[in-house]
């Protein structure tokens, strides 16, 4: 049919013949595209369900072996990561996975909060109308301070086993990824050891610093809960529930430092790599930074209240009469001479 393109041999580039050539040729990109696009979204697909098997995260035998019987396939998952890295490095497949981690291991995270406010007020209202039915009278207010006192017990709970399975799930996908992820004996030599810790990374932001249902948003909501009374009791044991949120993020980010430097393989670690290693470490301080600094205006806050509220009980139970301070005059002429 003759020649589609010819070759400029002083340029050398090729050079579309006629119009007939220029549309094969936009065909056969259109037709490229559109298969290749195919293909990911089966490859995505095909990881999805296998992740979604889950299983006993165990790492015991090589590739190739044959897998324990309830144990994730992490061999065919490696497969279908290393075919994804042909399609833009794999970054598909990285926000597929992540998204898989939180809608199958971390679902209690990211709830629909609106459902769940519901769910909450409709409980409240049943257990209300249940209390004055055996009472024959509305209890609204002493059954508020009782959900008051228990939704600061409750919340101290909620936040222990939210940093206890944000922890488990971390540890367990951080091997996941080191497996799955770190095919740079297969590359031949291509750059690939960072591409673990880009994953890694990708998922902590997701789950950690989602501004919505993220860790911390999480942890604004529920101290935001207590602050629905303001005496004493109420503001000691926020003030313990900041202290267990430190400890909590402190042992947190201690373990994903710790699983960071078991990403990459010693035996391959490249210049490359151990940067990528550093370059997630020096991440994971920031969030643990923003995490207790979000936190340190209200923790000082609450410290001086509760210690300006202990003075004046101290002086009262002494015998002190307290006395609200005269208002100050303010002088204007001083003002506006600066």
């Amino acid at each position: 049919r003759g020649n589609a393109a010819s070759a400029n041999m002083q340029t050398g580039q090729w050079e579309k013949a006629d119009g007939t050539s220029s549309r094969r040729f936009d065909l056969t990109a259109d037709l490229i595209q559109r298969t290749s696009q195919a293909l990911e979204e089966r490859l995505l697909e095909s990881f999805t369900e296998i992740y979604s098997r889950g299983g006993a995260y165990e790492f015991n035998v090589t590739m190739g072996q044959k897998i324990r019987p309830g144990t994730i396939a992490w061999q065919e998952l490696r497969k279908i990561a290393q075919a994804c890295w042909l399609f833009e490095g794999g970054r598909n497949l990285h926000e597929a996975y992540v998204e898989a981690v939180v809608a199958s291991r971390l679902p209690e995270l990211f709830v629909n909060k609106r459902e769940e406010e519901e769910k909450k007020k409709k409980e409240k209202e049943k257990k209300r109308l249940e209390a004055a039915d055996e009472d024959g009278e509305n209890p609204a207010s002493d059954e508020e301070e009782e959900d008051d006192e228990v939704d600061i017990d409750a919340t101290r709970t909620q936040l222990s086993s939210l940093f206890h399975r944000v922890s488990d799930v971390f540890v367990q996908e951080f091997q996941l990824i080191g497996h799955v992820f770190d095919y740079s004996a297969e590359s031949e030599g291509t750059m690939t050891e960072s591409i673990p810790l880009t994953v890694a990374r990708a998922l902590c932001a997701r789950v950690i610093g989602d501004p919505q249902n993220g860790l911390q948003a999480r942890i604004s909501e529920l101290l935001d809960s207590i602050d629905r009374r303001s005496d004493f009791d109420t503001g000691a044991k926020k003030l313990d529930t900041f202290v267990v949120i430190h400890e909590k993020a402190a042992g947190l980010f201690g373990l994903l430092k710790d699983a960071a430097g078991r990403l990459v393989r010693e035996k391959n670690a490249s210049s490359m790599a151990k940067n990528a290693v550093e370059s997630l470490k020096v991440f994971l301080n920031s969030q643990e930074m923003s995490l207790n600094n979000s936190h340190r205006n209200g923790y000082t806050n609450l410290e001086l209240r509760l210690l300006h509220h202990e003075c004046c009980a101290a002086l009262d139970q002494a015998g002190c009469i307290l006395s609200r301070p005269a208002p100050v005059k303010v002088d204007q002429s001083l003002i506006e001479k600066g």
